[in-house]
């Protein structure tokens, strides 16, 4: 009986814990690739690679990059791009920054219970940037190492801007500003 008692006390103890350990999700929609609009509950899974919604009917549905062109979560603005989920740092008439938060690279493809291939994405890794010049065209991944002369190229037109990068007062640290200067 003691063990019993010691055994129910245990359960009632742990069960704040593991309400706790629910995943939170966040009030947002996506925007599928047949440019459906789904309103719901999200719960992002960027370490696998996915993004689950809740709909208004309580169903669930697990999206792959590949089925959606973008989504919002809490009022955060992110885009699928070659296999993988980026965070828009800074949209202008020229060129959007975001940061890769998915990395599929190798995850495999089925056909039925047969690999029948590899996910490809963009080179880099989750939390590396990427610039997009235009839309439909490819994310240009931004280092530290390569900073300097994407940018001095980047900005050839304007003296101005050329001089930061060289003295260093605009170096990859201010890689936001970077863009929203060269936006302007």
């Amino acid at each position: 009986m003691k063990r019993m008692f010691q055994a129910l006390c245990l359960m009632i103890s742990l069960f704040p814990l593991a309400l706790s350990a629910q995943p939170e999700t966040k009030k947002g929609f996506v925007v599928t690739e047949g440019d459906q609009r789904i309103e719901g509950q999200l719960l992002e899974s960027f370490k696998k690679g996915k993004l689950v919604v809740t709909m208004p009917d309580n169903t669930r549905k697990t999206f792959s990059p590949a089925e959606l062109k973008s989504f919002t979560l809490d009022g955060v603005n992110y885009v699928s791009h070659s296999n993988d989920f980026y965070k828009e740092i800074t949209t202008g008439t020229k060129a959007q920054l975001y940061q890769k938060v998915t990395d599929n690279r190798g995850e495999k493809i089925y056909n039925g219970p047969e690999i029948v291939g590899y996910i490809t994405t963009t080179p880099g890794k989750r939390g590396d940037y990427y610039l997009l010049q235009s839309p439909g065209a490819s994310m240009d991944l931004i280092t530290k190492k390569n900073f300097r002369d994407y940018f001095l190229k980047l900005f050839s037109n304007n003296e101005s801007l050329v001089s930061k990068i060289k003295d260093k007062s605009l170096d990859y640290d201010q890689l936001k500003e970077a863009v929203d200067l060269y936006n302007n």
